[in-house]
């Protein structure tokens, strides 16, 4: 995530967080968050309009920061990556940790789950 994002969404102090089951609504919900003073979104990846919402207020929003949440698998946060300003991962996370035995366990999954969702979207680095 780039210095120039993260200064923005802490400018900004909130998030909007969508889930959307009709993509020709996505213009619109980014058109009334740009207007009210809130340009930044989190698509919620739980229907399937899902991904079309997210591209379409990429492509036709840009000054519109989106990302998308509930990302469960590195498939979806490399799909995600390659449309969205960001990717947010944390529902795999909690899980992760939830269904693990013990702390080292819990460690371990989280640890292998990051590392398979960036080599997914391309990225070696925890810094990018």
């Amino acid at each position: 995530m780039t210095t120039d994002i993260v200064t923005s969404l802490r400018e900004l102090g909130v998030i909007a967080l969508i889930v959307i089951d009709d993509p020709d609504r996505a213009g619109d919900l980014a058109r009334a968050l740009e207007q009210g003073g809130l340009p930044c979104a989190e698509i919620a990846f739980r229907t399937e309009a899902a991904v079309e919402a997210l591209r379409r207020i990429a492509d036709e929003h840009p000054r519109v920061l989106v990302g998308a949440g509930t990302i469960l698998t590195p498939e979806q946060a490399a799909q995600v990556g390659r449309i969205a300003d960001g990717v947010i991962i944390g529902s795999r996370l909690v899980r992760e940790v939830e269904q693990a035995p013990d702390p080292a366990s819990a460690t371990r999954a989280v640890t292998d789950f990051l590392r398979e969702a960036r080599a997914a979207m391309g990225r070696t680095s925890a810094d990018e």
